[in-house]
């Protein structure tokens, strides 16, 4: 056997090995995400303002999620950016 022949062969050896083992890692990742569904646990990135509790599972406000809250709140009452900025205590400017 020519040993480019043999390269080619032991690279579709190694990229079949790799699928299966991708697609095996893809199950157990489907399982885990209907697992983590069926417990009630949130599943994908925390919405603004929230982050995860310490076992990683439920979403929990942030600090400050007050001020997040009244902003929108602020907004949904038809003030401006500026008229809702200006409507804030500066210490709670950052979130």
């Amino acid at each position: 056997m020519d040993t480019s022949d043999y390269k080619l062969a032991i690279e579709a050896a190694m990229a079949a090995s790799d699928d299966v083992g991708k697609r095996k890692e893809i199950e157990r990742a489907k399982r885990e995400t209907e697992r983590r569904l069926e417990k009630g646990d949130y599943q994908g990135r925390p919405s603004y303002g929230h982050t995860f509790d310490d076992a990683g599972e439920r979403l929990v406000p942030r600090a400050k999620f007050d001020v997040a809250v009244r902003v929108l709140e602020l907004r949904d009452a038809g003030r401006s950016y500026r008229e809702t900025a200006n409507g804030l205590d500066p210490a709670t400017y950052s979130l």
